[in-house]
C-alpha cells in the first residue's frame, strides 16, 4: 500500500518529464494534476497533459514543479 505523502495536489500545474532515463528526449510537457492515486496503485496520480489533450496515470518521480 502506497502511504507516502504525495508533493502535489489536485488542480496543481506541474511539468511532466515524457522520459526520464533518457538525456535525448527528455522532454517537459505541462500538465495538470487531475487526481491524486491513494488507492495503492503502481501509480501516484492522474494528469491531463496540457497542448496534447491526453490523459496518464504517473508516478510522483515524473513530475517537477513548474519553472
Amino acid at each position: 500500500m502506497n502511504k507516502k505523502k504525495k508533493t502535489f495536489k489536485q488542480d496543481e500545474f506541474v511539468n511532466y518529464i515524457v522520459f526520464p532515463d533518457s538525456e535525448l528526449l527528455r522532454v517537459k510537457k505541462r500538465s495538470v494534476i487531475l487526481e491524486v492515486l491513494n488507492d495503492g496503485s503502481y501509480y501516484d496520480y492522474e494528469i491531463f497533459i496540457d497542448g496534447e489533450g491526453a490523459i496518464r496515470k504517473v508516478k510522483e518521480e515524473d513530475l517537477f514543479p513548474l519553472d
